[in-house]
């Protein structure tokens, strides 16, 4: 019998680039929560349910000063019924 936990990583898109010389910083906050939705709802259809979610930050240097920001959400799912 395989896990009663199943994990994914939903990673966060980036918005459009501001410049050519930055990468783009902001988050398109309406496609994560899309995509975060879609997992659930395929993970649901699987029998599992959402236990637990906890977004993953990632540090960067800019300007001599470290920043963080949202890299994506990890969900871990339990299985329903695991008999």
């Amino acid at each position: 019998m395989g896990s009663i936990y199943k994990t994914i990583f939903v990673d966060a898109h980036k918005g459009k680039k501001t410049s050519v010389w930055k990468p783009p910083t902001l988050i398109d906050g309406p496609q994560l929560a899309r995509d975060v939705q879609a997992a659930i709802v395929e993970l649901e259809m699987e029998g599992y349910r959402l236990f637990k979610m906890e977004s993953v930050m990632g540090n960067v240097m800019h300007g001599g000063a470290h920043k963080s920001k949202t890299e994506g959400m990890l969900l871990v799912f339990e299985l329903v019924d695991f008999d």
